[in-house]
């Protein structure tokens, strides 16, 4: 362990332990999928409450796997209290198509969650690809704000890789983990699964820089998938609803204040007669004016051409 240079839990004990007590629970033993015995459920959906899907595909080697989170952004506790919590989990050895398949199944089952793969190094073009030739619209593009990222997988070009949906993770590692190790901490974040505990147990301040990480031969996979969620949601999902309530705002008002009595022309009409006739003009009015009207143009009243 000391060749890993370990400088500390990210995690600590006691907050770990409170986790297992307060927050972990058992799957549903009435909710399984009966061909993904690797998955668990904690909650059913609810009707009017919004998921984020966070997926990070495996690399394909023998110590790396693929996690699938659902995060139940409206979710309530026990006493009705408004909580985020995790509320199904998969944890295995899928690779490619079979991802989407799953991700594409999971997500339209939760009220069409909004999806996020983690995109570096190109191991979820194809979950994607599977996704979006299944139809399914609901996902998460790079906010090109964010974009900090350089392409990992240089035999796309940048125009392609920019119209693939994903989040580059490790362009954005440090704040990605830290926020999620600031939620776990202050219980912002109710983690329902033992296996996120027994990665907590194992991850690490690793290194001389202090990297966040696992110990070697331990996992982060979920705990990287939940990060990753909980990130989007925090500064992709809730900014887009932000935007969204401002722009129903700004609506609302230009709505009440165009709202004011308008004039009805057909019975307030008025009419362009004047009230008051004005002289008319001709050889019979004029003849009681003498001829001899003097001044420039004044000969025009006097009849005489």
């Amino acid at each position: 362990i000391s060749s890993q240079f370990i400088t500390g839990l990210m995690i600590a004990s006691a907050v770990t332990k409170k986790n297992i007590v307060i927050n972990v629970r058992e799957p549903l033993e009435d909710m399984r999928d009966p061909l993904v015995e690797e998955t668990w459920f904690w909650k059913a959906p609810i009707e009017g409450h919004r998921y984020i899907c966070a997926c990070d595909p495996s690399r394909g080697v023998a110590t790396d796997r693929t996690s699938i989170q659902i995060i139940d952004m409206d979710g309530r506790d026990e006493n009705g209290m408004p909580i985020i919590e995790q509320v199904m989990e998969y944890n295995g050895k899928k690779l490619g198509d079979d991802i989407g398949g799953m991700v594409y199944q999971y997500a339209t089952l939760y009220n069409e969650a909004f999806v996020v793969f983690d995109a570096t190094g190109g191991q979820a073009d194809a979950p994607i690809l599977a996704m979006l030739n299944m139809g399914y619209k609901n996902m998460y593009y790079e906010d090109a704000n964010q974009k900090t990222y350089m392409l990992q997988n240089h035999q796309f070009s940048q125009s392609y890789t920019d119209r693939l949906p994903g989040f580059h993770f490790q362009g954005n590692r440090y704040p990605i983990l830290a926020n999620f190790a600031g939620m776990v901490r202050n219980n912002e974040f109710k983690i329902r699964s033992i296996r996120v505990i027994n990665e907590l147990e194992t991850w690490i301040f690793k290194g001389d820089t202090g990297r966040m990480d696992h110990m070697d031969g331990a996992h982060d996979d979920n705990i990287c998938a939940l990060a990753m969620g909980l990130f989007v949601m925090q500064y992709s999902v809730n900014k887009i609803q932000n935007v969204k309530n401002k722009d129903a705002a700004i609506l609302g008002a230009y709505m009440m204040n165009s709202n004011t009595p308008r004039r009805n022309y057909q019975g307030d009409s008025l009419s362009m007669r004047p009230k008051q006739s004005l002289p008319f003009y001709n050889q019979k009015t004029l003849k009681g004016y003498s001829p001899n009207v003097g001044g420039s143009y004044l000969w025009l009243l006097s009849g005489k051409i």
